[in-house]
C-alpha cells in the first residue's frame, strides 16, 4: 500500500493474516498514534481499492487459480466454517 500523495509505502495487506472476529467481540482503538491515523486514513480513503483486491484474491483462491502467493493465502473456506462455529 503506497500513498502517492504523502509518498510513503505503508506496507503490504496481508489477508492471510487476517481472521474473522464476531462483532459482539470488536472494540474501537483509543489514543491512536500519529503513524496508526495517517494508517488508518489511508485505509478509509482506498476502501474501494483494497475491496476489490480482496474480492479477487477470493474469487481466485476459491477457483483454484495456481499462482504462487495463492498457496500463502487464507483459506478462505475453512475460515468461514470456523468463525461461524466460533461466533455462535
Amino acid at each position: 500500500m503506497y500513498d502517492f500523495h504523502r509518498n510513503k509505502y505503508y506496507g503490504k495487506c496481508l489477508f492471510l493474516n487476517m481472521f474473522c472476529i464476531p462483532y459482539k467481540e470488536l472494540s474501537e482503538i483509543k489514543n491512536k498514534t500519529i503513524e496508526m491515523e495517517e494508517v488508518s486514513q489511508f485505509i478509509d480513503d482506498n476502501k474501494k481499492r483494497i475491496q476489490i483486491s480482496a474480492e479477487r484474491l477470493y474469487k481466485q483462491k476459491n477457483k483454484n487459480y495456481q499462482q504462487n502467493y495463492l498457496q500463502h493465502t487464507v483459506n478462505f473456506k475453512k475460515n468461514r466454517r470456523c468463525c461461524t462455529f466460533m461466533g455462535d
